[in-house]
């Protein structure tokens, strides 16, 4: 029997405008004419003497979205138990845990630019899906550690207001949790870890995620694909590296160099070149070329600083390409700045260590020359130095750096002049991080470098002051004596963890300072300004003599 055809309707009982196929013409994948000729039956089956079988068609089941289903389970989840832990703020309502994480790539399935767009995915992850900011926060699960969404909110909170500030132009649009951990497990767990280190409201987070975290941050420094938030990572842990008890122990260094070589591989080091390191077409806009840029800045001054403050020699050379700034956003104006300021220093930096032997007056000679210089270079900045407290923080560092060095020259008035003005760059340095922490609570959110400054500051005016010079400073014994004080104060307050560096660095120099036998050599004389370790550029080191104690 032959049906006739009958007008298609769509699930919703509206007629559908799709012509009719009868089943053999389905099959074969050819053009039905059933509807056309309205006979009943189709020009092929007609032709072929078959039966021209039109079936009532099968509507497409619609799939629900994640965003529904998640929905659905959650009010079956919240139907069954009350959660006390809910979020703070635009966070609706809880969550589903989500999986442990075990490949990080897997959580870069969202809409974002292409692969390699891992360049700037950080600038445009805000133009992702706007169901993400309609949901709460999610709970997340890292190993055995789960972390319900108030503490997710409030780490992450904390992080943006006290810590983001010091990597700038890298993390714009990931504030919201969900979309920071679409856009990179490790770099969102890292975040987490940075604002739980003064969060308040749980301290033991810390302890809980660094386990964990070393893990998962130690694969993604294998995974090329998803470089760009591996070395994103890499600048957090280096500017606040996992608490340790002794420097031995410290692993910013070998992520630091393993994250350099990572981003050279991306090619970051050379501007507007990605298309050369890349095997895809790639279309790249004016705002991933900045962050591209802004983030090569920012390695060179994080991973070049961090092995100075330790005493260690930097691994490459600046890229003064980068002084251009024409391409990097106003807003961005500290970091301009700061770069400035880092690729004078290096410049003279790296004459200096040039010198095999500084004890000579031709040492003594270069390092002069290299301070002038260096200030001349930087002249057009002064303007600049006198509106943040950060950026005369950041000037004074770098003065106080050079002179150290006098430290290894021969004695005579060149280096008693030498170390002078080095304390007066100690005392301006103690100054602006006490006002510092006056007014936004500098100790508890400074940086690995911020804190061996400081300590190098106190350093230099404890050996000032057990010195023949301290009758010939400026400074009063009494503000010389308070600002020390200050610095360990400053110390303990950036303690995260008992006895970690922090910790000890506050003991000894309580320790120091109390000594009756420091700086006291064998032939019953005492001198602060004598150096007995020299190996490891100890000219950069804050405990001189006393390095190998911590």
């Amino acid at each position: 029997m032959i049906k006739m055809p009958t007008q298609r309707v769509n699930q919703d009982g509206s007629p559908s405008c799709r012509p009719m196929a009868c089943n053999s013409c389905r099959i074969m994948k050819v053009k039905c004419d059933a509807d056309e000729l309205g006979t009943g039956t189709c020009s092929r089956c007609l032709k072929m003497g078959r039966k021209c079988c039109i079936i009532k068609p099968v509507g497409r089941r619609i799939r629900k979205t994640k965003m529904q289903l998640e929905q659905e389970l959650q009010q079956l989840r919240t139907s069954v138990e009350q959660d006390s832990d809910q979020p703070i703020g635009d966070s609706g309502f809880m969550e589903p845990s989500t999986p442990t994480i075990s490949a990080p790539s897997e959580a870069h399935t969202i809409a974002m630019p292409p692969r390699y767009e891992s360049t700037q995915r950080a600038g445009i992850a805000a133009d992702a899906s706007v169901e993400r900011t309609v949901l709460g926060t999610l709970p997340r699960k890292l190993g055995d550690f789960e972390l319900p969404p108030r503490k997710i909110d409030g780490c992450i909170k904390e992080f943006f207001e006290f810590y983001a500030d010091n990597l700038e132009g890298l993390f714009h649009g990931l504030q919201n949790p969900n979309t920071l951990y679409e856009y990179s497990p490790v770099l969102f767990w890292t975040i987490v870890y940075v604002g739980s280190r003064n969060y308040t409201r749980d301290p033991t987070i810390l302890e809980r995620i660094i386990s964990p975290l070393q893990s998962v941050f130690q694969q993604s420094l294998f995974d090329p694909e998803d470089a760009i938030p591996s070395i994103q990572s890499a600048l957090l842990l280096c500017l606040w590296p996992f608490p340790v008890d002794t420097l031995f122990k410290l692993r910013t260094h070998v992520i630091s160099g393993a994250a350099m070589m990572l981003a050279m591989q991306k090619g970051l080091h050379i501007s507007g070149k990605a298309q050369d390191f890349v095997r895809v077409p790639l279309s790249q806009s004016n705002v991933e070329k900045e962050f591209r840029k802004t983030l090569w800045m920012h390695c060179q001054i994080v991973f070049q600083s961090n092995s100075i403050y330790d005493g260690l020699p930097p691994r490459l050379e600046m890229q003064e390409e980068h002084l251009d700034d024409s391409e990097i956003a106003a807003e961005h104006s500290f970091l301009v700045y700061h770069y400035h300021l880092h690729v004078h220093f290096m410049r003279r930096y790296r004459l200096i260590l040039s010198i095999s032997d500084l004890s000579t007056e031709i040492g003594l000679r270069i390092i002069d020359h290299a301070k002038i210089s260096f200030q001349q270079d930087i002249c057009l900045l002064v303007e600049l130095i006198d509106i943040s407290p950060l950026r005369k923080f950041a000037y004074h560092s770098a003065m106080l750096l050079f002179g150290v060095f006098y430290f290894f020259c021969g004695p005579g008035t060149g280096r008693d002049d030498g170390i002078k003005q080095a304390y007066t760059s100690a005392i301006a340095i103690l100054s602006d991080a006490k006002r510092l922490d006056e007014q936004r609570g500098f100790a508890n959110h400074a940086t690995h470098a911020h804190l061996r400054i400081v300590s190098l500051a106190a350093v230099v005016v404890l050996r000032v002051m057990r010195s023949h010079l301290a009758e010939l400073v400026e400074e009063s014994p009494e503000l010389a004596e308070s600002l020390y004080f200050e610095a360990i104060q400053l110390s303990k307050k950036s303690s995260v963890r008992l006895n970690d560096l922090g910790g000890r660095n506050a003991s000894i120099l309580t320790q120091l300072w109390s000594s009756a036998r420091l700086f006291q050599f064998k032939d019953g004389s005492v001198d602060g300004l004598k150096l007995l370790l020299r190996g490891r550029l100890v000219r950069f080191h804050p405990f001189v003599r006393c390095v190998m104690a911590i």
